[in-house]
């Protein structure tokens, strides 16, 4: 039988609680110094802390941008499949998006106006199988140009 060993449970016990002591100094610090004052910012001057968010997030849009445009000129290093990529791998997508939004917007703007609910609703869905189908057919066009583009990268 093992004997009771209250020293070695005293400083397991002492480990555990010094963990958790840190922990929340941690978390502490981190609310007074990171939290409170957004908090406090975002309570009192909401201009400022607009300004602020917005332009954060710009700069960080931005940075990501240049580090994946710059990541995708070494992979070509070709003017031609680097604008093909750029094209149909950054700019496409952006506009499919914006055009289905665009048309979701537009379609209930006016079925719902125009027609019976049931009615409109039938045209909705139809329209959205369309749009559905077109991207799906997309998909071969997509094929063929990630084709080209592999075929012009650079092997490393």
């Amino acid at each position: 039988m093992k004997k009771y060993n209250i020293k070695h449970d005293l400083a397991k016990l002492a480990n555990i609680l010094l963990v958790i002591l840190s922990i929340v100094i941690i978390f502490g610090l981190f609310s007074v110094l990171f939290i409170y004052p957004l908090y406090y910012l975002s309570k009192n001057f909401q201009n400022i802390y607009n300004l602020a968010a917005l332009t954060v997030f710009i700069i960080l849009v931005s940075v990501f941008l240049v580090l994946k445009l710059i990541k995708v000129w070494k992979l070509y290093k070709k003017p031609h499949a680097f604008l093909i990529h750029l094209f149909f791998y950054f700019l496409l997508p952006v506009i499919l998006i914006l055009f289905t939004v665009i048309s979701e917007a537009l379609m209930l703007r006016i079925f719902f106006g125009l027609f019976d609910v049931m009615i409109a609703l039938l045209l909705f869905v139809i329209c959205n199988i369309v749009i559905i189908a077109g991207l799906v057919m997309l998909r071969r066009v997509y094929f063929n140009i990630k084709k080209f583009l592999v075929s012009k990268s650079i092997k490393i």
